[in-house]
């Protein structure tokens, strides 16, 4: 099956070179890739992508027009799309070179509409050997997928998924200026019917620049409100069975978000959260959702280890291998 790789560019001079290199290197070789460059970008993104493209089976070049931001830019991918199966790359990641061949492999022996695989996170720029042995294949029913939607990585580059799932307009990504993934997630498993997740690790993330600063952890903090009240409404209505644990991952991802920004902006975004809300909709409370409700101080001191010590911190696997 042909796999269309959609490549959000804006000032990328930086990582092109090396995202091409990745992109020649894959095994499996059916693939398209469209760049989608931001016409804002002052860079010499576009002559790179030029000078690299005849390593690769097909590539062309989009520009962006309009101010949607990343999401705005994976969706002309979409529209731009010829593939049968559509990957959204990072350009300053890595992915490596079995991870089209793997994922087209498993999709095609499964059937499923999404197929994520598990990552390895890096704090530093280096590819580690990529993993071998025998790795855990897992397939859901879609409900079961949006019910527990926290167990796959909510990241778009994790996945490949069919164009076909984005024809009812639901799938496509909702300009947010951040955390825009967590959406578009939620809305591919509810309008999916199977659901893959692949324990061997083809890609590596890397957690370096800007995305753990305070002023975008605000931004995520915010754009998980919008993301929650979207989320909700849209569940509850495509997918009632799964709506009743579906809120209780969401509010604990949403709590959880609230609790990366620093206090006095933490106090401001929890007095005005939709998860007072949705707390009092959720039958079986865990310990933390009492916390949270019972005390915003003690809540934030609970997590502070792990949310500004621990998470960025964090390297190796994203999740479970075998």
């Amino acid at each position: 099956m042909k796999v269309t790789v959609a490549v959000a560019v804006y000032n990328g001079s930086t990582h092109i070179p090396g995202c091409i290199a990745c992109l020649s290197e894959q095994v499996y070789r059916d693939f398209e890739v469209v760049f989608v460059v931001d016409s804002k970008t002052t860079d010499n993104s576009v002559e790179l992508i030029e000078e690299g493209a005849s390593s690769l089976p097909s590539c062309r070049v989009v520009i962006q027009n309009d101010s949607d931001r990343l999401g705005g830019a994976r969706n002309i991918g979409i529209r731009e799309a010829s593939g049968e199966l559509i990957w959204f790359l990072d350009v300053d990641d890595h992915p490596y070179p079995d991870f089209l061949s793997e994922l087209v492999r498993i999709q095609g022996e499964t059937g499923a509409d999404i197929v994520f695989c598990n990552h390895i996170q890096l704090t530093e720029r280096a590819v580690p050997p990529e993993p071998s042995g025998e790795f855990r294949v897992e397939v859901v029913s879609a409900s079961d997928a949006v019910a527990d939607f926290t167990r796959f990585p909510v990241y778009s580059w994790s996945r490949i998924q069919r164009r076909s799932i984005f024809e009812s307009g639901d799938a496509f990504f909702i300009n947010r200026p951040a955390a825009e993934d967590v959406e578009q997630t939620i809305r591919s498993l509810a309008v999916s019917d199977r659901v893959c997740y692949y324990g061997k690790p083809l890609y590596v993330y890397y957690k370096v620049g800007g995305s753990a600063t305070n002023a975008n952890r605000a931004k995520e903090a915010r754009a998980m409100e919008d993301t929650a009240r979207s989320t909700l409404d849209f569940v509850r209505s495509r997918c009632p069975e799964s709506y009743d644990r579906f809120k209780a991952r969401i509010l604990e991802r949403l709590m959880r978000q609230m609790a990366f920004v620093p206090y006095g902006e933490y106090k401001r975004v929890y007095e005005g959260s939709i998860a007072h809300q949705v707390l009092q909709d959720v039958d079986d409370r865990t310990m933390e959702m009492n916390v949270f409700s019972r005390s915003r101080s003690l809540y934030y001191l609970a997590l502070y280890p792990f949310t500004h010590w621990i998470w960025d911190r964090r390297t190796g696997p994203w999740g479970p291998e075998r």
